[in-house]
């Protein structure tokens, strides 16, 4: 850590204390160097220590020896020649130290040594030395060294003292609350089935949770790196189940810090389920927590259970999951809409679990007739035998006698390949146990999950949504050198949509930046002041984000805010995204005139859209539709619905939910029937990319996805 050097000239005799000398901070190996002292007191014995340390050899000169020196001689690490010093002692030696207590006989030695061109230093007034000692401070592999050029040593001892202290504390990285899991959907069916066998007492860790459902089988803790844990996780589960993790590993997910708890809150508030809002899994968060192996205080346990309790208030708040969503209710509701009553039916229910109880309960409820089936039939099951159910082999549907006419099988035992569509009696299959020579209908817990929302719904969501974000936010706590601004300037389109966005943006700031004031500043796009060019004939990708990129650029603006997906395919050079917040309502929906769906359209109806993408899933949902263009922001567009010029529009839930239109909402697509372009409902943050602060303190944002964004 030494001064950047300078070339010094001349001799010895200029090179003093009125010279700015500046010393080359060099690490040189003393190995079998021939090193002389001159003087055997304090500071001669340190100096001796240091190149003995160092491998050098060292011989003394000195006609007495402080205590700690004659310790190294007596070790046989120094040479001592208790005699005066004299010229003649320089012969043969490559470094000369020059420590006595008599400043004039140190000068004479370094003349002497500058005369045959060997290295000296020398401890002195004057600082005529060639080589300097710096403070060092060894860690293992690095070795840091510090000099003031000789002029003040105790603050060079002071500097490396602080910078030893920094290095043993970077020895003990912050602990970061992590996850590594995936989802049910993500795996073959045998995999994730298999996986469930791990318990938490596997991995040998007392700070860990194992949340395993019927759709997502993750691992939390809290490490200061995640990886090793990681490997202890993949080595455990190759131990308990013989699964090779690595060759699935492109499924798997590992968030930390803030992603980690952004995602436990989405999960617990049932917003990563199948069934969105679904409340069966706050029961099984609290479950995982009392089974973990270690204390109810780790920083594991502590960060689950304010997840787990802060839920009842983001979803109050969100008047999200108000409905009791849970899965008994939608397995009965999603039976009923296919075969109608189911009083008096057989309802085979494959897997006896806690979901699987419930779900019989409500089966029995509506008068079904219920008939279990598990694996564990032979070990029995404890609650069929209370409900006077008898549980079957599961191995048993193989033959058609175990199988009643038009029954409806439901598993709840998770790890399905898949929905497979089969002849015959209807079949709920939420295991993947069930044999493909079972011929009957299947359906799965994506089928029943996926009964579409309506638009109070994806509103909850959203919200839901929002608050988990910003409550992840709010245990965020800033590290770092970052210069916090007093100002930030936000730059953003001047319609009403682009303000809440920019709003929204403003909320999550004020979160992290208390302390920072923020402006909005308002701008018109080529595409606000030019609403009749058909966007397929628009030149230029940019349309609706040049203004504010050259703002951006100029320095009249410092953050730009855009909808993730608006963004041109290419950036400016000179701009960055530096974050991308989660997406909070993806969906699709559509917006009728009078309130009819999709299927109820009539022949030739006229959509108004202006995505490409839109105009070929809704070719391909309805053939005999009209795509037609359109231009506006979504009032404008809604306007012109309004004034017959089109029979509805296909537009983004999120700019109806973020306005508070989601009263005209006619339907909410399935993702998996009317994908989303990637990062609808993101929004993207634009930074000039040589601002030193601004991307570091916007990190906590970003959160979102960003895999398919062409900028990305």
């Amino acid at each position: 850590m030494g001064t950047a050097s300078r070339r010094t000239t001349g001799t010895a005799g200029k090179n003093d204390e009125s010279t700015n000398a500046h010393y080359l901070p060099l690490g040189i190996n003393f190995a079998g160097v021939n090193c002389l002292i001159v003087g055997g007191g304090r500071i001669g014995s340190r100096k001796a220590r240091t190149l003995a340390e160092a491998g050098a050899v060292v011989t003394v000169v000195s006609p007495t020896v402080a205590d700690r020196l004659r310790d190294l001689i007596d070790a046989g690490q120094v040479t001592w020649q208790n005699e005066r010093y004299s010229a003649e002692h320089l012969a043969g030696r490559s470094f000369v130290v020059a420590a006595t207590d008599d400043p004039a006989l140190n000068l004479r030695v370094g003349r002497d040594a500058e005369a045959r061109g060997t290295l000296s230093c020398l401890v002195s007034p004057g600082r005529s030395s060639r080589a300097i000692f710096p403070a060092i401070h060894s860690d293992g592999e690095v070795t840091v060294a510090v000099h003031s050029n000789g002029r003040d040593c105790r603050a060079s001892r002071d500097v490396r003292d602080e910078i030893a202290d920094l290095l043993e504390r970077r020895k003990r990285p912050p602990a970061r609350f992590t996850v590594f899991g995936v989802q049910r959907s993500n795996l073959p069916g045998d995999v994730f089935r298999r996986l469930r066998e791990v318990t938490a007492d596997d991995l040998g860790q007392t700070d860990a949770v194992l949340l395993s459902t019927c759709c997502r089988w993750e691992w939390y803790f809290t490490a200061p790196s995640p990886r090793p844990v990681v490997r202890d996780i993949l080595a455990a589960v190759e131990q308990r189940c013989g699964v090779l993790l690595d060759s699935h590993r492109p499924a798997f997910y590992t968030r930390c810090g803030s992603g980690a708890r952004h995602h436990l809150l989405r999960v617990v508030c049932g917003l990563e389920s199948p069934l969105l809002g679904e409340s069966e899994i706050v029961g099984q968060a609290r479950r995982a927590l009392a089974e973990a192996p270690g204390s109810g205080d780790s920083a594991t346990a502590r960060a689950f259970q304010a997840a787990v309790s802060a839920q009842p208030d983001i979803r109050r708040e969100a008047g999200f999951g108000s409905d009791g969503a849970s899965w008994p209710r939608a397995v009965v509701s999603f039976l009923e809409q296919r075969l109608g009553t189911l009083s008096g039916r057989t309802v085979l229910l494959v897997g006896c679990g806690r979901m699987s109880r419930n779900i019989a309960g409500r089966l029995i409820e509506t008068g079904a007739d219920v008939r279990p089936f598990s694996r564990r039939a032979n070990t029995g099951v404890t609650w069929c035998q209370r409900m006077g159910l008898e549980v079957r082999d599961t191995r048993d549907l193989q033959t058609a006698k175990a199988v009643p006419h038009h029954a409806a099988i439901l598993s709840s035992n998770p790890g399905s390949d898949g929905i497979n569509r089969l002849s015959g009696a209807p079949v709920v299959d939420l295991t993947g146990e069930l044999p493909a020579s079972v011929s009957m209908e299947l359906y799965g817990l994506d089928d029943i999950g996926s009964v579409p929302l309506n638009g109070e719904q994806a509103e909850g969501a959203f919200r839901a949504g929002r608050l988990a974000f910003t409550s992840a936010l709010r245990l965020h706590r800033h590290l770092g050198n970052a210069v916090v601004p007093d100002k930030i300037r936000i730059g953003a389109r001047g319609s009403r949509l682009s303000r809440v966005q920019a709003d929204e943006l403003s909320e999550y700031l004020r979160i992290l930046l208390p302390e920072t004031e923020l402006e909005y500043v308002p701008f018109e796009s080529p595409g606000d002041r030019d609403k009749e060019t058909p966007l397929p004939n628009v030149i230029g990708d940019d349309f609706f984000t040049r203004d504010l990129d050259r703002a951006l650029v100029h320095g009249d603006i410092d953050l730009a805010v855009h909808s993730a997906k608006d963004l041109p395919d290419r950036l400016p050079d000179g701009i960055g995204v530096a974050a991308v917040t989660p997406a909070f309502g993806p969906w699709e929906c559509l917006v009728s005139r009078d309130g009819t769906a999709m299927p109820d359209l009539p022949s030739g109806a006229r959509v108004g859209t202006s995505s490409d993408r839109r105009r070929e899933t809704l070719l391909a949902l309805r053939p005999d539709a009209v795509p037609c263009d359109i231009r506006g922001n979504v009032p404008d567009r809604v306007r012109q619905l309004d004034a017959g010029e089109y029979d509805a529009l296909l537009l983004a839930a999120v700019g109806l939910v973020r306005l508070g239109m989601t009263d005209r909402i006619t339907e909410i697509f399935p993702l998996d029937q009317f994908p989303p372009a990637p990062g609808q409902s993101s929004l993207a943050l634009a930074v000039r990319e040589d601002d030193p602060d601004l991307p570091g303190l916007l990190a906590p944002l970003d959160l979102g996805e960003r895999k398919g964004l062409p900028w990305a």
